[in-house]
């Protein structure tokens, strides 16, 4: 579970396009458990860690205030474990399929 925000910049591309751009903190919730196996240990193990996040995407309006779109939002954070495994290096990019409206 994680939570971001900061600067939203948002450029149109005629009347029924949007590209837009966004970047800032990031606060990550991670719950973590390795399974036993030969020479490894048993454990589990959650936290909070902060990092950073961007993200762009462009929408396309499907009809009058609503939008479909598809974007990509990369992350990096470092989460403390409340175990004995240490911080948890967490950065990935994850598609995203969007639908937003407007009123």
């Amino acid at each position: 579970v994680d939570f971001y925000g900061g600067p939203f910049v948002s450029l149109p591309l005629g009347d029924r396009a949007r590209v837009y751009g966004a970047a800032g903190p990031v606060v990550q919730f991670a719950n973590y458990h390795q399974s036993a196996a030969a020479g490894v240990d048993a454990g589990t193990g959650s936290g909070f860690g902060f990092g950073a996040y961007a993200r762009t995407g462009v929408e396309l309006e499907i009809a009058p205030g609503s939008f479909v779109g598809v974007g990509a939002r990369w992350y990096d954070t470092s989460v403390n474990l409340s175990s004995n495994f240490g911080d948890l290096d967490v950065e990935g990019v994850e598609a995203l399929l969007t639908f937003s409206t407007r009123r």
